[in-house]
């Protein structure tokens, strides 16, 4: 079997739900390859990075410091998915 063979033959065993897969994952890395992203995760690292040391051990600023992030990412990815531009996933 040549290459393209392989590669049709695995194509036609793909199914609804994992093209439906590959669609949500094509958005979500349209959005954090996305600059407005990007820029997003810099300003946070700025506002932050003097807190963290090369130690074993964490400190508890951490924790804050975590969750604050998490919360802030969420919030932006989940706004980019609610946008009519991004509802359109890779069909």
């Amino acid at each position: 079997m040549d290459a393209l063979e392989e590669e049709s033959f695995a194509l036609s065993f793909s199914s609804a739900s994992d093209a439906e897969f590959d669609s949500v994952v094509g958005c979500l890395e349209d959005i954090i390859m996305d600059d407005e992203f990007q820029l997003l995760q810099r300003n946070f690292m700025d506002k932050y990075y003097q807190e963290f040391e090369d130690t074993e051990e964490n400190k508890l600023i951490y924790t804050p410091i975590f969750n604050e992030y998490i919360s802030l990412i969420e919030k932006y990815i989940e706004g980019q998915l609610l946008e009519p531009s991004q509802n359109n996933l890779r069909h």
